[in-house]
């Protein structure tokens, strides 16, 4: 067992924080300099290396393969000489040795929780996880919620998924061990979690900005907007709550709330990588616990200061089945200066951009839903629905935007359409065919919501409709 990465300095319960400030989880840890982060992620770094080098065999070939030793390890520099993880290696690592891979460093009669990805791009990932690692994930999203300004007291109504994903139920001790009152509603059940929501006063909401959308639209529909007390909206499992448009929109929807947080996990290695502050200026990432590398998606070499890469993760503690360079195929930008909050974790401002295996190719031109998405929900006379068509009819790309608008906007149609045409030619520099339905035409989604249609792979909007059909049964 790894035991150096067991010896962590965070608290166990809401009353035994370093410091006895309120505003930090571990303050030692979220305020450390950039040169002391430095020297304890190449400790844990060293320390990780040689653990899955000894316990995992998916890495000893890894390594092996390109004769690296854990020895040859001398600084932070030379990650870069180690081979990249991809999720479809962890898939056949599962295939040859069921079910759960050759890359798990510990005995199997070890492993308590077995929970799994979504799925969402192919076959779903189990995820191992033995009780050390729960302790410590759990401790990380305690140190998440009380950034965002979760605090002993608070009504905490989470509803995140609860089966097979990880989650759920990790958020769920997280904000026990904060002190707050959970209400585990999980996903769907729309009217009993407008009941609970209303009947209790929840003074956070945990759920996808899928869902955040789709409940407020419904809150509207039904009077309900006073009855809400909602403080902090946390949206998290999907891309759309991190611009200053889809935060608006939340607040909109939901008058009571003070803070739009987003929130990302990237459950491959362990539930929450990053959560906003109060500040909202960019999620601050557990760089004690996992290590960031942006990097070039074509080149893989690391991108400049401010400039937009792919995200490639390293975890640093865990211990079930710790991933080492793991290409998590999001787009982000890494700003490493202190937040106004006093945290020095480094921060993604802007959230997830994009994401790789999302990205449409129109006449060359690169299109992420996120760009369309900016511009559907930033106009106060669309609910904020849309789906992307791409097609190739006569060996040439389209675009269609189908979207739709609210009752109040049938007199706007055409204006609305021109509207959203120029905000595509300038994001984008494509001409695009836009189509406006009416109010309750678009299927709905709780959770990753589909937003593209290519018909040039075979796809069809049957296959958005199918999908928000299987969400309603959960």
């Amino acid at each position: 067992m790894n035991e150096e990465l067991f010896n962590r300095d965070g608290p166990s319960s809401a009353d035994e924080r370093p410091g006895g400030d309120e505003m930090y989880w571990d303050k030692r840890i979220e305020t450390m300099s950039r040169d002391e982060l430095g020297a304890l992620q190449e400790k844990r770094l060293k320390s990780q290396i040689a653990y899955v080098y000894k316990n995992s065999l998916f890495y000893q070939r890894k390594f092996k393969s390109i004769g690296f030793q854990p020895g040859d390890f001398k600084s932070l520099n030379d990650l870069a000489k180690l081979p990249f993880t991809e999720k479809e290696e962890l898939r056949d690592a599962q295939v040859e040795k069921p079910p759960f891979g050759t890359h798990v460093c510990i005995p199997w009669d070890e492993i308590v929780w077995a929970p799994m990805t979504s799925g969402t791009t192919g076959t779903p990932l189990i995820l191992p996880r033995n009780v050390k690692d729960i302790e410590i994930w759990t401790d990380l999203n305690a140190r998440a919620l009380v950034c965002e300004g979760l605090h002993k007291g608070d009504i905490f109504q989470n509803a995140f998924g609860y089966h097979y994903i990880y989650s759920g139920l990790i958020m769920h001790l997280a904000a026990q061990k904060v002190g707050a009152t959970v209400l585990n509603t999980g996903m769907g059940n729309t009217d009993r979690q407008l009941w609970v929501l209303t009947h209790f006063g929840s003074s956070v909401l945990v759920a996808t900005p899928s869902y955040f959308n789709f409940l407020g639209n419904i809150l509207i529909a039904k009077n309900l907007q006073d009855k809400v007390k909602m403080r902090i909206a946390h949206g998290g499992g999907e891309i759309g709550i991190n611009t200053q448009t889809a935060k608006r929109r939340i607040r909109e929807l939901f008058p009571s709330v003070k803070n739009v947080i987003d929130g990302y996990g990237v459950t491959d290695i362990g539930t929450i990588i990053w959560i906003e502050c109060p500040e909202e200026a960019g999620g601050h990432i557990c760089e004690d616990s996992v290590y960031p590398e942006i990097l070039n998606p074509d080149t893989l070499q690391p991108v400049s200061s401010g400039e937009t890469g792919e995200l490639v993760l390293t975890d640093l503690v865990g211990t079930t089945a710790p991933l080492i360079r793991f290409r998590v195929k999001d787009l982000v930008v890494f700003d490493p200066q202190p937040c106004p909050c006093g945290r020095t974790l480094g921060r993604f401002p802007g959230g997830v951009i994009g994401r790789i295996d999302h990205m449409v190719t129109v006449k060359s031109a690169n299109v992420y839903p996120s760009m369309i998405e900016d511009i559907i929900k930033s106009n106060d006379l669309l609910t904020g629905e849309y789906v992307m068509i791409v097609d190739r009819p006569k060996d040439l790309d389209t675009l269609l935007i189908r979207a739709e608008f609210k009752s109040n906007a049938m007199e706007e149609r055409e204006r609305l359409k021109d509207i959203i045409k120029s905000g595509i030619r300038k994001a984008t520099g494509l001409s695009a065919e836009v189509e406006l339905v009416s109010e309750g035409t678009l299927p709905r989604f709780v959770y990753k919501a589909m937003r593209v249609v290519d018909m040039r792979k075979g796809q069809s909007f049957e296959d958005v409709v199918k999908k928000a059909k299987e969400q309603e049964k959960m």
